[in-house]
């Protein structure tokens, strides 16, 4: 297989047409083994079905019958996940990650395998869904480099959803140990020490079976291109050894093997399987927090073209289309790689900086065209709400149930000057909550409490003048916030919460002995960053935030605030927090 990082290596616009060529090498190196020893013909496992997707749209038909072809006699298999995946989608983009299986399904490509690898865990949800698309069966290639990685060998097992459905699942080792063997070499005394020892070790594991499955790409370095030395070596063994014997296999054929002769052996896992790897998405708070936000933005969008097709307006035009390549921008974004092999050695060179900002575009582009997705529904679903030559504010509620909440909703001068009074009042003439939350020139962003907005329907608040004026804005405690379920108070010195309390409940929710209580400002430095590696932590330093001030914030009908501000090391700019 070729282990497929989007990035990493090279930059993204580098890695992702390399890709598909990998196929075409695929392709050429199952003609060149036709004609020798089955088990060390090329077989290879395409890990992602991205680049499948794409070379259906990028190859000529004599090209797309040879992959059929080579795939229908198993000597190329093609897997499910769009790529390998951290831990950032919601349910609604796992969907969405499928959509490749249904464009090879329509090409005569079958898919029958998941295959993750790198990321040490598999969102629950895709127990359910890959088998409802035909995709009954995964394997993990881990990854335990600052990990921590299940069970203690490797380990097939049934994976069980919430709903009782169930998957045949593999945890091998990692996703590259025969290269680490040597497999890829020439030195062929070199890999059978590196085979023996792992038969070694799958002995003193106990491992159950006499037939193992181990990964290897073409290389020993992700985003390797396929090679045809792994089969040699496999052939030459093969002339030399009687046992073990080697062979050259898709991922299935392992899984087969162990579905025909121990199913009813294998352990069953009704659990989540959450990744314990890709933190490198909280080294990018802005973007992540964008992604996160578009993925709930997504959803609305998509729930307001149902209630379009409700009212019977239908759909904007290729409305599907737009949506699933919006989904595609946030999955390249959530994609597991974040960063260049070099982000942490040499930060500033030019792959590092070249590969941040192609990772940082695909979630603006997922922003942008989700903006303009929810653009476009707004303006199709028009013709079906309440118009009116006086001011009004329609708030439309997707779901199935009756709603109330806030509402941030940017509203132009030419409408509403930010210092006329004016009232905001429900269809029963109740006055709804405002506060400005941001202004422009132009216009002010308000923040709205709305209450009881019907299922898949809307409420129209009209806007009135008033002689009164508006009450002004501010006037909190500088240290303490309160409302009817909590209150918080800020200890002054040192910029943190130095109690929270459950009113209803009369429980304080601050550990208020800790080295570190809640809302602190930690800024740590290691003094040996392979602590990481090794899991432990013994040489590093942490510092607070220093020359703390505390003022009220902006205060209103809708929220309280106070504002902290101070010195820490690290802050951007220096100093500044």
């Amino acid at each position: 297989h070729t282990h497929t990082d989007i990035g990493y290596t090279r930059p993204q616009t580098e890695i992702l047409p390399e890709h598909l060529r990998f196929i075409d090498y695929a392709l050429d190196f199952c003609d060149a083994t036709d004609e020798v020893d089955d088990d060390a013909r090329f077989r290879w496992t395409c890990e992602a079905s991205w680049p499948v997707r794409e070379y259906l749209q990028s190859r000529p038909r004599e090209q797309l019958d040879r992959l059929r072809r080579r795939v229908e006699e198993g000597s190329i298999e093609l897997t499910g996940m769009m790529f390998n995946l951290s831990e950032l989608p919601d349910e609604a983009a796992l969907l969405a990650l499928l959509e490749p299986i249904q464009r090879l399904d329509e090409a005569g490509l079958p898919v029958r395998l998941a295959m993750q690898n790198d990321v040490n865990g598999l969102a629950w949800s895709l127990a359910d869904a890959l088998p409802s698309v035909g995709v009954d069966a995964f394997v993990m290639g881990q990854h335990a480099h600052r990990a921590l990685v299940c069970f203690e060998r490797p380990t097939a097992f049934w994976w069980e959803s919430p709903s009782g459905t169930r998957m045949l699942g593999y945890r091998g080792d990692h996703y590259m140990t025969a290269n680490e063997w040597g497999l890829h070499g020439t030195d062929d005394e070199a890999f059978a020490d590196g085979l023996f020892h792992h038969l070694a070790q799958l002995e003193r594991q106990a491992y159950p079976y006499d037939r193992a499955a181990v990964q290897y790409g073409g290389y020993l370095t992700d985003n390797a291109p396929p090679s045809l030395r792994g089969p040699e070596m496999i052939r030459r063994w093969n002339e030399e050894w009687a046992w073990p014997r080697l062979r050259s296999a898709t991922a299935s054929e392992f899984l087969d093997w162990v579905r025909e002769a121990h199913a009813d052996d294998l352990p069953v896992h009704r659990a989540a399987w959450p990744d314990w790897w890709t933190d490198g998405f909280g080294s990018a708070a802005r973007e992540t927090a964008a992604a996160r936000r578009t993925h709930v933005d997504l959803l609305a969008v998509q729930a307001l073209a149902a209630m379009g097709v409700g009212r019977g307006l239908g759909r904007p035009p290729a409305w599907t289309a737009r949506v699933q390549s919006a989904y595609d921008a946030l999955l390249f974004y959530d994609e597991h790689t974040l960063g260049a092999a070099e982000s942490i050695s040499d930060p500033r060179c030019a792959n590092s900086m070249v590969q941040w900002a192609e990772k940082a575009a695909y979630v603006w582009d997922a922003v942008k065209q989700t903006r303009m997705l929810l653009e476009a529904i707004l303006g199709w679903l028009a013709p079906s709400l309440p118009s009116s030559t006086a001011p009004r504010i329609v708030v439309l509620n997707p779901v199935g149930w009756s709603r109330d909440g806030v509402v941030e909703v940017y509203v132009d001068h030419a409408i509403l000057s930010p210092d006329r009074p004016f009232h905001l009042l429900d269809p029963e003439g109740r006055s709804v909550p405002a506060q400005a939350l941001r202004r422009r020139v132009d216009g002010t962003t308000w923040l709205l409490h709305v209450p009881d907005v019907p299922p898949l329907g809307h409420v129209a608040l009209r806007m009135e003048g008033s002689t009164e004026a508006r009450p002004p804005e501010g006037g909190a405690s500088p240290t303490r916030l309160e409302n009817a379920w909590y209150a918080l108070e800020v200890d002054e010195a040192a910029g943190r919460v130095a109690s929270l309390v459950d009113k209803d409940l009369g429980i304080e929710l601050v550990d208020k002995d800790a080295d570190w209580p809640l809302f602190s400002l930690i800024y740590e430095t290691l003094g040996d960053r392979h602590q990481l590696e090794r899991k432990t932590l013994t040489s590093y330093t942490r510092e607070g935030l220093r020359d703390v001030q505390v003022v009220p914030g902006p205060s209103g009908a809708i929220f309280q605030s106070l504002v902290v501000t101070g010195t820490a090391s690290g802050g951007t700019p220096p100093g500044g927090v």
